[in-house]
């Protein structure tokens, strides 16, 4: 048990090792390369709201989120938030102006008002508690 979580804690540390080297390789690169970051912007959105979805499915198809009150917050979160990279990727690839987007924005950041004010009293509650708890040893 000991040992996979050593391994796993190797293994996304490669991850984010590759990826920043990656990420800032290519923008010292740019002195002798021509990227077209805006493209690589876009794709790199794309890809975070695929990952992201992928992330919200998988927790809401396979997690126990509605056995405690964190759970369903950040299910809640998890629902939205894809909805927000969806919209900013659709700007960026289709048109900034497509026809109801303004009224797509408005609906999108109000349902991210609405979950993210539970989800910072949940876990200022929970941050509480286990202050309580710790005073309470």
């Amino acid at each position: 048990m000991i040992r996979r979580l050593v391994e796993y804690r190797h293994l996304m540390l490669w991850v984010y090792g590759i990826a920043l080297l990656l990420v800032f390789g290519t923008v010292l690169s740019d002195v002798w390369l021509d990227i077209d970051f805006q493209r690589w912007a876009n794709i790199a959105l794309l890809a975070i709201a695929v990952l992201v979805t992928t992330f919200g499915a998988l927790y809401g198809l396979r997690s126990r989120w509605r056995t405690n009150p964190i759970g369903k917050v950040f299910f809640a979160k998890s629902m939205v938030l894809p909805l927000v990279l969806w919209q900013g990727a659709a700007s960026s690839w289709l048109s900034t102006e497509y026809p109801g987007r303004q009224h797509v924005r408005f609906v999108i950041y109000a349902l991210g008002v609405a979950v993210y004010i539970p989800m910072l009293i949940s876990l200022y509650r929970e941050q509480q508690r286990d202050r309580d708890r710790e005073a309470d040893t």
